[in-house]
């Protein structure tokens, strides 16, 4: 697995790429098997994942909680809009922070097969 990387591409939307050391079947089921994604879906030391729920289907829904004891909690759900497997899923998020929550999202992420791997490219746009 390579580093992350994150580049700001127009006004309102970053995209991330990230290579792994799998094909892309083994890569998409990563982001949409609820039992795979509570094993990687971490946050830094001292926090959990007390809810992590998904339905990977067009118009399937999903919730992912973080929380820490000193630092509080944060919510992402969203909804499921496309998904080809093993090559793309295409989603609506938004993620809850109290006062501070943000508009939502669209998150279009592409998985393709490449000498070491997958490439994962992942454009969020606000």
């Amino acid at each position: 697995m390579n580093r992350m990387t994150m580049v700001k591409t127009g006004d309102t939307a970053l995209t991330v790429t990230r290579r792994f050391n799998a094909d892309p079947a083994a890569v998409f089921k990563a982001h949409t098997d609820e039992a795979i994604v509570r094993t990687w879906m971490l946050g830094p030391p001292g926090w959990t994942m007390p809810e992590c729920t998904l339905d990977a289907t067009p118009g399937g829904a999903f919730s992912y909680t973080w929380a820490h004891p000193d630092e509080g909690s944060f919510t992402i759900h969203g909804t499921f809009l496309e998904l080809d497997p093993p090559n793309r899923i295409f989603h609506e998020e938004v993620m809850e922070m109290g006062d501070e929550t943000p508009p939502a999202a669209r998150v279009e992420t592409r998985f393709e097969a490449d000498p070491d791997g997958t490439l994962m490219t992942m454009t969020i746009t606000y």
